[in-house]
């Protein structure tokens, strides 16, 4: 292909970082002009001039800085020959007595009970902005971005992980994965996790979140595998990539419950096929945290001195 060919770096528009946290501009400023300016040259078959895409900025949230390519050229190829130093790092699922507002801990669990709660698909967990490809918030219903999600932490179907205060600024860049011990009362369910920085007045905004549906715990394109009820499995729930860093003094948290509805489709815990049931049923879910089951957070945490070397 002889065309001329450009590749630009950047936040997409479907998952804006409101400017109004912490200031700056929206992650995604900028994005529509430069594809104007591409759909222009092109049009006039003229060469693309170079210009600077942006990179992010995980030190200053919601901005984004402006650099030559060969500078995110770097930045790319390090991360991908590990040049980052990047540490994953398991973050514990703690709760000694079985309460729903536990703790994230580098140091692993010993004997702790489960905590128990109840999904009940006539009652789903709402959605409250987040990550998806509306194109305008839908008052009521939906909203894109990075939103206070403490309306919902007094929900008993939401299980609350926190860090205590970090005493040092901690940097997450890259994938995140939720390995979750669980046992269920349902034939079919949920399991959904959401990323969270809290701020010291207590404001806890989204991040990134993902969500796995029990009969496609092993593959999306093997047949599904319903479960045995009661029995313990082992889940991998991938949240979408994020970059930020959570200031001294934050906390880093989590959010763990069955459903974030609108957002995604309830499960209605009945194992049938799906798109086909009118019939919805309560599930009672069990989640292990303890030291033969230890469900816990891989975080990419990436050292201040390597990240400050390839920026």
């Amino acid at each position: 292909m002889r065309s001329p060919a450009q590749s630009v770096a950047g936040a997409p528009t479907y998952h804006t970082t409101r400017a109004s946290i912490g200031g700056g501009t929206p992650a995604d400023a900028g994005a529509p002009s430069s594809h104007r300016r591409w759909g222009r040259r092109l049009l006039r078959r003229a060469q693309v001039l170079p210009h600077f895409p942006a990179r992010p900025a995980p030190g200053e949230r919601g901005r984004w800085r402006i650099g030559p390519p060969r500078v995110i050229s770097r930045r790319l190829i390090g991360a991908l020959l590990g040049q980052a130093r990047t540490r994953f790092t398991p973050y514990y699922l703690r709760s000694e007595d079985g309460g729903r507002i536990g703790t994230l801990s580098t140091q692993p669990p010993g004997e702790e009970r489960s905590t128990t709660y109840v999904y009940d698909p006539e009652d789903p967990c709402p959605t409250i902005a987040g990550s998806h490809s509306f194109l305008r918030d839908i008052p009521g219903l939906i909203q894109a971005g990075s939103v206070d999600q403490r309306a919902n932490e007094s929900r008993e179907d939401v299980l609350v992980f926190s860090t205590p205060p970090l005493e040092a600024d901690t940097e997450v860049t890259g994938p995140i994965v939720l390995h979750l011990h669980a046992a269920s009362t349902a034939r079919d369910t949920d399991f959904t996790v959401k990323l969270l920085d809290v701020h010291p007045d207590g404001a806890a905004y989204n991040l990134t979140e993902g969500i796995v549906r029990a009969r496609f715990r092993e593959s999306i394109y093997e047949p599904p595998k319903l479960l045995t009820p009661g029995e313990v499995y082992r889940y991998r729930i991938e949240l979408l990539p994020t970059a930020n860093v959570f200031r001294a003094g934050h906390r880093i948290r989590i959010h763990v419950s069955s459903s974030n509805w609108p957002l995604w489709d309830r499960n209605p815990n009945t194992g049938n096929a799906q798109g086909m049931d009118a019939e919805l049923r309560r599930a009672v879910q069990t989640i292990h945290h303890d030291a033969a089951r230890p469900s816990h957070l891989m975080l990419p945490i990436v050292p201040r001195d390597a990240a400050s070397r390839i920026s």
